[in-house]
């Protein structure tokens, strides 16, 4: 649900980590844009600005 504090986890929520590629496509990916296979939210964040199915946006958000 939407809520104004931020969520946050250890783990990627299994939402997220369902919009990542998987197998080779993950492994090209990773090896092109020299992120580490295991980085789930790192590749999330790399592939924020490529079309995710549904009305989704995914950012950083900056804490100061």
């Amino acid at each position: 649900p939407k809520k104004v504090t931020a969520y946050s986890s250890e783990h990627l929520f299994p939402f997220f980590s369902n919009m990542l590629p998987e197998g080779t496509n993950r492994r090209v990916i990773c090896r092109v844009l020299k992120i580490d296979e295991n980085d789930f939210f790192g590749l999330l964040e790399t592939m924020a600005d490529r079309d995710f199915i549904g009305a989704v946006n995914v950012r950083r958000i900056k804490n100061d």
